[in-house]
């Protein structure tokens, strides 16, 4: 056997694929070239179903058609597999059975979906012919309320990298809407002695919004407290000074931190804060609180900003308020006044919100507790709730030409509620205190609502 008989048959036995060598013309160049291993390019680590196809899949259709079109190719790879080497049970090819894992997880989380996306549609469906058929039942209400909610958690069960996630998180918002519509129903059929009581008022209902609820808010009733007042008055400054607590929480910054009370923001109002000067953040929101400055609330707005006080508000549910203008008072208007839009509450959103700060669920909400129970104008809630089974615990008054209006935190017998009134296009502090007295003396007569 000659030498390069020899280099050829190791050649072989070492497995590498060379070009047959013609026998005496091998240089040392060919043969180094030959027992180098073969140079291959990096595999790419394929983990999504796009770097898979090649293209994007939009949608469930796709991914079957898909996988089998894959599934097709691996079988005649492993046909020519086995052909070629008989003593080996056919197989998948490690490269596409990498490609079949990743499509059939990603299979799997859509037809999870679709489960999902199909049980909450027929739970929304359930809902609605449940409050088209008995529309004033509260059984049926409450019944409705249930499966809004079971729609929603199946919605919520979709994942987020499924084709559905999107109109999910969509239908998501729907059936919130849907199911706080349910709930609203629902307390104005058990709110009737809110409407008894509006009628005693001798103004028509629909001027008046009101919304109480325990400490809580595991019951509410209202009475038009979903719609806006005609104008918020003052009310509007407890969310501002909620916005003003995030910020100092989330910036660390010390409610001692002193602020310059510009004159541009001067506008009469009834405090002793005075512009041209510093004052402790603590003490300008005090002020704008318990002696509703409106000097003050205008420098705050500066302070803060129109667009991160109403993202507060959005991030924390308060959709119902805004912010858009500073305060003026009886003739001046504060420079930089703001063409943000008109400032807006509702009496639900306001006294959910009181409930959240005299639960203290926030930093900075002890502070505000304390500001709200040195309220100075005793004129309404102040001098409606007493008694020996009435404890008055704050309140933020509000009015202008166009609505009179309080919040209140009260504790009446055993219970601690929170309750807001607003009234359009009247300034009669006695129907205001007459409506509060009312909501206490029937709490106390039926020992709750």
């Amino acid at each position: 056997m000659t030498i390069f008989t020899k280099i050829l048959n190791g050649l072989i036995l070492w497995g590498l694929r060379c070009i047959a060598l013609p026998i005496g013309v091998v240089s040392v160049a060919a043969i180094i070239v030959c027992l180098a291993p073969a140079s291959r390019a990096p595999e790419k680590d394929l983990d999504t179903i796009e770097d898979v196809a090649g293209v994007s899949l939009d949608s469930l259709a796709e991914l079957y058609a898909f996988r089998d079109r894959l599934n097709g190719r691996a079988y005649q790879a492993t046909t020519v597999s086995y052909l070629s080497t008989s003593n080996r049970l056919p197989h998948f090819p490690p490269r596409n059975h990498r490609f079949a894992h990743i499509v059939q997880a990603r299979i799997h989380i859509e037809e999870t979906a679709q489960a999902h996306w199909r049980n909450a549609q027929t739970l929304a469906i359930q809902a609605v012919r449940l409050r088209e058929r008995k529309p004033s039942r509260l059984a049926h209400l409450e019944q409705s309320q249930q499966l809004w909610q079971a729609a929603i958690s199946h919605l919520q069960h979709i994942s987020s990298e499924s084709f559905l996630a999107q109109a999910a998180a969509n239908k998501i918002v729907d059936y919130q809407n849907q199911q706080i519509e349910d709930v609203h129903r629902h307390d104005a059929i058990r709110s009737t002695f809110l409407v008894s009581i509006a009628e005693q008022t001798k103004i028509d209902p629909e001027r008046i919004h009101i919304s109480v609820c325990t400490l809580e808010l595991d019951e509410c009733h209202r009475l038009n407290g979903d719609r806006p007042p005609v104008s918020p008055a003052s009310l509007i400054k407890v969310p501002v000074a909620v916005a003003l607590m995030q910020k100092l929480a989330e910036e660390d910054i010390p409610p001692s931190t002193p602020i310059y009370i510009h004159p541009r923001n001067y506008t009469e109002d009834a405090s002793d804060i005075q512009v041209g000067n510093e004052q402790p953040l603590h003490y300008v929101v005090e002020r704008m609180i318990n002696q509703s400055s409106n000097v003050a609330i205008n420098q705050l707005v500066d302070y803060l900003g129109f667009d991160y006080i109403n993202s507060v508000l959005s991030e924390r549910g308060y959709g119902d308020m805004f912010v858009g203008s500073k305060l003026i008072g009886d003739r001046i208007e504060p420079k930089r006044l703001g063409r943000k839009g008109t400032n807006r509450i509702t009496t639900d959103a306001l006294t959910a919100m009181m409930a959240e700060i005299y639960q203290q669920l926030s930093p900075g909400d002890s502070l505000l507790v304390e500001a709200l129970s040195t309220q100075t104008d005793d004129r309404m809630g102040r001098s409606a709730f007493t008694g020996d089974d009435i404890l008055w615990l704050g309140e933020k008054t509000g009015w202008n030409s166009r609505v009179l209006g309080a919040t209140v935190a009260v504790m009446i017998g055993d219970n601690h509620y929170v309750l807001t009134v607003a009234l359009d296009n009247t300034t009669n502090t006695k129907i205001m205190r007459d409506i509060m007295q009312d909501i206490a003396d029937h709490i106390l007569e039926n020992d709750g609502f």
